[in-house]
């Protein structure tokens, strides 16, 4: 397998839309992790967060850096599956991160379907602003 050029893989991406994923992060170094959830006794730190990636859906992706020794990778890979079983509204919230994308997207268009004048959006603006400030 030869790596690919940066332009190489923009190029690929080019065409794809944001898909959201939850991601999950291990690692056995402090501070690793972009948004660590906890530091446990044995120094893992694992880190959950939702981010949109320019991906192919799949029900379930892992990525292993090929330096990652495998016993360790074996021990983070468990522990993220542990945590996994543990939490059970980490899916509910990526399915309500989902819809709101989707009621936003389909306002959006409906709106732009309606012409809305720049004197509607300003309107429409100032009454979500007063609904939001009650």
């Amino acid at each position: 397998m030869e790596k690919p050029t940066k332009s190489q893989l923009l190029k690929y991406y080019e065409g794809m839309e944001p898909q959201l994923f939850i991601q999950y992060d291990g690692s056995d170094m402090y501070e690793q992790c972009e948004h660590p959830i906890f530091l446990d006794d044995d120094g893992h730190e694992l880190s959950i967060t939702f981010t949109y990636e320019l991906m192919a859906r799949a029900d379930v992706r892992v990525q292993i850096d090929p330096n990652s020794p495998r016993d360790n990778t074996l021990m983070l890979l468990s522990k993220i599956m542990e945590h996994f079983k543990k939490d059970e509204t980490v899916l509910v919230d990526a399915k309500d991160e989902l819809q709101k994308h989707n009621r936003r997207k389909e306002l959006t268009e409906n709106l732009l379907k309606e012409k809305l004048s720049v004197s509607d959006a300003e309107y429409l603006i100032d009454k979500l602003k007063e609904v939001k400030d009650v």
